[in-house]
Formats: structure tokens, C-alpha cells, sequence
């Protein structure tokens, strides 16, 4: 696929919260599971294309104190 290599995925997609492993046994997450999360396609190519990365913790960015939303 394009964006993905055999060594891992495209740089670009670090800290993306899609990412994930083919495998259990893969030591790092190499392959963006987008379709497999949220039940449609993407949209966009992967790597520095990609228009749906999303950063854990993102929704969270700005807020402070008690407007922060913890999930348990």
C-alpha cells in the first residue's frame, strides 16, 4: 500500500491514533486500521496526504482544569 513500507508506515503517520498492527506479533503499529475503526473509508492517501489523522489526547488540547473531558 502506499504510504506503508515493509520497515513500518510513513512517518507522517506517527502518534495517529488509526495506526495499528497487521499482526499481534508486529513489534510497532504499521498499517492505518481508519476503515476497520470507524466502518468507512478514509478519503484521502495515506502518510503526509492523509486529512483524518487524529493525535490521542487532541480533543483534549486548550482545555484546562475542569472542562477537560476524561474518558475511563
Amino acid at each position: 500500500m502506499r504510504g506503508e513500507t515493509r520497515s513500518g508506515p510513513d512517518p507522517a503517520c506517527k502518534g495517529c491514533i488509526y495506526l495499528g498492527r497487521l499482526h499481534a506479533s508486529e513489534p510497532a503499529p504499521s498499517i492505518c486500521d481508519y476503515i476497520e475503526i470507524t466502518g468507512h473509508r478514509r478519503g484521502c492517501p495515506p502518510g503526509a496526504g492523509c486529512t483524518k489523522k487524529k493525535l490521542a489526547g487532541a480533543e483534549d488540547a486548550g482545555r484546562r482544569g475542569s472542562d477537560r473531558i476524561y474518558y475511563i
